[in-house]
């Protein structure tokens, strides 16, 4: 028993023993840390797809310790995951929907009825698509559109709007090309949502801008040799569909896959913007 205790306290007295231990207390400290951050992010999360604070978020500043103590890591995340199981419990799971937005019917003003009243007709209406987009070329060959999605796009019935993917497609009178046209398309203003609640709620983020290029099928039918999934752009999975600024772009120049189109070949433009959505009256 004499010698266990010597032996015990010169492995104390050595400085290996304290350098593991002082290792050990770092590397517990540092794991701490990242499970807090993870754990705060999972907040947000949280936050971001109820459109609601999380009431206990504040537990995190009093948690010292991952498995012990009246606060702790894990206790928090199991309360975080009952929370969000009793919010689909409530709500359900969003349910997906589609907006489909024409440069020739949303986009561009006055495209219905002339000024004295009288109704343009399906000719006057296409030649209007070109001299707009003509217009809006710069000195690169770029046509660029600005438009708004916002509560009066979608049912007032329905709350917390987020894209799952948009397509595109190009109306033409003559759609016997081989190569699909491509467009840009870009989130460059402030994005808002329509927050669950009795009373309307909107919450804004700055995301910040996020191109992607869609490559645009034939209105007039199908091309059943190409990947569906080719047509469709999953840069704004889950970012909200309401923004203030989304910005499309159609490149006649240097995009390969428009050479040989103009603004005279476009009859219309349509973006499909499909989307989740949570039911609330």
């Amino acid at each position: 028993m004499r010698e266990l205790t010597i032996n015990k306290q010169a492995a104390r007295n050595n400085p290996n023993f304290r350098i593991y231990r002082d290792d050990s207390v770092r590397n517990a400290e540092i794991a701490f840390k990242k499970l807090l951050s993870e754990a705060y992010k999972s907040t947000l999360v949280y936050e971001y797809y109820t459109s609601q604070s999380y009431p206990f978020k504040q537990e995190l500043n009093l948690s010292r310790m991952i498995n012990y103590g009246e606060y702790n890591l894990q206790n928090y995340i199991y309360d975080l995951e009952d929370a969000f199981w009793e919010f689909e419990d409530h709500f359900g799971v969003p349910e997906l929907r589609v907006l489909p937005l024409s440069l020739k019917n949303d986009i561009f003003p006055g495209m219905n009825v002339a000024s004295d009243g009288v109704a343009f007709s399906a000719r006057e209406r296409n030649d209007s698509v070109k001299r707009w987009l003509e217009n809006s070329l710069d000195e690169n060959g770029v046509a660029t559109i600005s438009f708004v999605i916002g509560p009066p796009d979608v049912s007032p019935g329905t709350r917390v709007h987020k894209v799952s993917y948009v397509e595109a497609c190009v109306e033409k009178q003559t759609a016997a090309a081989a190569q699909h046209p491509r467009v840009y398309l870009d989130m460059a203003g402030r994005s808002r949502m329509w927050a669950l609640g009795s009373a309307f709620t909107e919450l804004e983020y700055d995301f910040g801008g996020r191109p992607s290029v869609v490559t645009a099928r034939w209105c007039s039918g199908s091309d059943y040799s190409w990947d569906p999934k080719i047509f469709q752009s999953q840069k704004y999975t889950q970012r909200p569909l309401f923004n203030t600024k989304w910005e499309l772009k159609i490149n006649f120049t240097t995009e390969p896959a428009n050479q040989g189109y103009g603004p005279e070949d476009f009859d219309d433009l349509k973006i499909f913007f499909y989307y989740h959505e949570y039911t609330e009256f």
